[in-house]
């Protein structure tokens, strides 16, 4: 194993953990289950990632990246946890809609990333390890790409505007921390997978490493200040997950 991969396995098994904690010692189903979720996607897409990162042959790398297909869901849940926590009342009504959106395109794109090399092909980092760049014909990737990125950039939004509209001090911490911990992924994303690679300039991918970075925001807001407990006792309680 290398040192990137020993960050992936480790940010796995962290989102791992916050996500079984939360679902123990928290009474509401939906908030928990949405938050289960979320970290699922975390120790998978970290999983994976040390699986393609710690491979011994190309053959391996080529296996494990297709078992890491699926990361366009990673995506539609990570989105939809930002939805579910903010608790908009016109996504609520229209949950259908903002689900389809969400979820037919983490299909498609999956698919494709498992059947074909238009995502992104395997290849050597320069540090010694597997990875993943971006193929010649990219049309797919900037489709995907484009996709994340609008998406990611409508859930800070949406979360900033939750954020500047609390009133009450431990929400609005709680809001903070969880901000923060839904924009350094996507900064770090768009920076190392999206404009560094397209400028053709050497890059370490640094999405998975975000979100671990992300769930320690999240975890300063669930150790001080009872993210998601305080939900128990009556305040502002997620309807929009239908769990």
């Amino acid at each position: 194993m290398n040192f990137i991969s020993n960050i992936y396995i480790t940010i796995a098994i962290i989102a791992l953990s916050i996500g079984i904690y939360v679902y123990l010692y928290t009474n509401d189903k939906k908030l928990k289950k949405m938050f289960l979720f979320f970290t699922l996607a975390g120790f998978y897409w970290g999983f994976t990632g040390f699986l393609l990162r710690s491979a011994a042959s190309f053959d391996q790398a080529y296996l494990f990246q297709k078992i890491g297909g699926l990361w366009p869901f990673c995506i539609a849940v990570f989105i939809h946890f930002t939805l579910f926590y903010i608790k908009r009342e016109k996504i609520q009504k229209n949950k259908f809609l903002y689900y389809l959106m969400l979820y037919i395109p983490a299909v498609i794109f999956s698919i494709i990333e498992i059947t074909t090399d238009q995502l992104g092909i395997v290849t050597k980092s320069p540090l010694g390890f597997w990875t993943s760049t971006i193929p010649d014909e990219n049309i797919f990737y900037l489709l995907s790409t484009a996709w994340s990125w609008i998406l990611s950039t409508l859930a800070i939004f949406l979360m900033a505007h939750y954020f500047f509209t609390r009133e009450d001090p431990k929400e609005k911490k709680q809001a903070l921390y969880v901000l923060l911990g839904i924009s350094t992924p996507v900064v770090l994303s768009s920076v190392t997978e999206t404009v560094l690679p397209l400028l053709s300039l050497p890059t370490i991918k640094m999405t998975v490493i975000g979100f671990g970075l992300g769930l320690f925001f999240i975890g300063i807001a669930i150790i001080k200040y009872d993210l998601f407990f305080l939900f128990q006792h009556g305040f502002n309680t997620p309807e929009l997950c239908s769990g």
